[in-house]
């Protein structure tokens, strides 16, 4: 890392810049959409606990591997 007075800045843009890569490496592997929000006056689906659903696509999505995580949650 860089030392003296703009140190502070670089660190702030690579922390952001890791952030953003790790996150669309996540959104690559298992990206989830909800459609209606596209759409003007079309209502939200939502599932009993009031939580949006949508469609998801990527090998996590066609994974039992879900399933099983899918069981810690409650």
């Amino acid at each position: 890392m860089r030392e003296g007075p703009g140190a502070a800045f670089t660190e702030t843009y690579v922390a952001y810049g890791t952030t953003e890569a790790l996150f669309k490496e996540c959104a690559r592997q298992a990206d989830y959409i909800v459609p209606q929000t596209f759409e003007r006056g079309v209502e939200t689906p939502k599932n009993a606990d009031g939580e949006d659903i949508g469609e998801g696509t990527g090998w996590w999505y066609e994974s039992e591997f879900q399933l099983l995580l899918g069981a810690w949650r409650y």
